[in-house]
């Protein structure tokens, strides 16, 4: 998981990363990279609870709120 929150830190870091939701092509790329223990993949919801855990233990530089802004893929609905 903490290699999965630092790769997705240093691409919303990244200059070159344009500004809004990550493309679901990229963050599907990321999430291959760092498949879980049992098989298949981190979900949304198991990413920002990673991401609350281990923000510490990670070092990650970006805050919750701009984790959660650029990898919700639609808002939520009222």
């Amino acid at each position: 998981m903490i290699g999965v929150l630092r790769a997705i830190d240093a691409l919303l870091r990244d200059p070159e990363t344009p500004g809004g939701p990550l493309p679901f092509d990229t963050l599907r790329r990321v999430l291959r990279r760092f498949p879980r223990d049992g098989g298949g993949f981190f979900s949304t919801s198991q990413l920002i609870a990673g991401f609350r855990a281990f923000h510490e233990e990670a070092g990650l530089e970006i805050s919750e709120a701009a984790f959660l802004a650029r990898i919700r893929f639609r808002p939520t609905r009222t």
